[in-house]
């Protein structure tokens, strides 16, 4: 029975070494296999890295989408910009010289009028009653004057006779041709010809020596004034040429410089220039407009010109452009001249024929891979 028993366990301890050995085996050959299978799979997607096309397309649609423009070498100009007015030197409000009722009104406003015409007229019944009364007394005074010449030519009479009716003759003459003046005076005549630009007075209304009555304008003397700061008064001269804008025209008409001031305003330190008014925009200002002149300062005939908005700032104040080199933004230190509405004077950095990015270059950095808007 022990001998049994014995034998039993020998077997079963037996079979017991022999199942941990095969287990042991068998993951040693799995391991290596795995370690194979690693080499292969690592091998296999290198391969196909560099035989993906998606991922080359993945790659360029990481580049930056900008648009350029080609350097050129223009003319630039530098104009001051100013606000004038228009002015007119025949611009007046007219008066009566004479107190009065209005007796008539001859014009309305927008009228043309010519010089020495009547625009009103004050009533003037009581002076030409008047000049009537003294025109009689003139007719017997020159009466008696002629019969007291005679006389006295005849030896006929005395000195003091002839005299005295030489003098009342003469001082009657002396009061029509000062009443023709007072009448003149009634009436407002046009000093210049032009248009009745307003009407204050009213028929039936009082006239009053001095009170606004009637504006008239030339607006053949229409000119633009403005006044400059005087650190310009080396670069301004008459002759020079100004662009002139008008509020709501959408252009800019060339004129000239007529008039330099000599003289500074110490209050604002500025000196007035003139500008003559083209014949094209004439007729379509009015007095005391506003207008904006651009003055000419400055003139650079073979410039390279950029557009400010490509222009780039470092933390320290440089300025900078990106230009288009084999498919890369390139950062290009530049020196900016003189700036005028949308265009910069660069003076150094840029030279025509460079690919300048003007869209799309806020967020580029040196050497970045760019691609470019059709």
């Amino acid at each position: 029975m022990k001998n049994t028993i014995y034998l039993l366990l020998l077997i079963v301890f037996t079979f017991s070494s022999c199942g941990s050995d095969d287990k042991k085996a068998e993951l040693e050959a799995l391991k290596k296999e795995r370690d194979e299978l690693s080499v292969k799979i690592s091998k296999l997607e290198t391969e196909l890295a560099a035989s993906d096309t998606t991922a080359s397309s993945d790659k360029e649609k990481k580049k930056t989408m900008v648009e350029v423009a080609t350097v050129q070498e223009l003319p630039f100009v530098h104009y001051i910009n100013v606000q004038g007015r228009v002015v007119s030197d025949k611009n007046i409000m007219l008066s009566a010289k004479a107190a009065g009722t209005i007796n008539k009104i001859y014009v309305d406003e927008g009228e043309t009028v010519k010089k020495g015409q009547t625009l009103a007229q004050i009533d003037p019944d009581l002076l030409n009653r008047s000049m009537e009364e003294l025109k009689t007394n003139l007719e017997l005074a020159t009466t008696l004057y002629e019969r007291q010449k005679n006389l006295w030519e005849q030896n006929i009479g005395t000195e003091v006779q002839y005299l005295q009716s030489k003098n009342n003759k003469e001082a009657l003459e002396s009061k029509i041709a000062s009443l023709q003046e007072q009448l003149q005076q009634t009436r407002i005549i046009a000093p210049f010809s032009g248009i009745v630009d307003e009407v204050r007075i009213r028929e039936g209304e009082l006239a009053s020596p001095g009170a606004p009555a009637i504006r008239i304008v030339s607006p053949e003397e229409f000119k633009i004034r403005a006044e400059i700061a005087e650190n310009y008064i080396s670069v301004i001269e008459k002759g020079n040429i100004v662009l002139v804008e008008l509020p709501n025209y959408n252009e800019r008409i060339p004129s000239k410089i007529t008039t330099v001031s000599r003289v500074i305003d110490p209050a604002n330190r500025t000196f007035q220039i003139e500008v003559s008014l083209p014949d094209s925009i004439s007729k379509n200002v009015k007095a005391n407009m506003v207008t904006y002149i651009n003055v000419e300062d400055y003139k650079n005939t073979e410039a390279v010109v950029i557009p400010i908005n490509a222009i780039q700032f470092t933390d320290d104040g440089n300025n900078y452009v990106f230009i288009a080199e084999n498919n890369k933004a390139v950062m290009r230190p530049i020196t900016i001249g003189k700036t005028y509405n949308d265009d910069a004077e660069i003076l150094s950095g840029l030279k025509p024929g460079d690919k300048i990015v003007v869209t799309g270059h806020r967020n580029l950095v040196d050497e970045q891979a760019i691609a470019f808007n059709e």
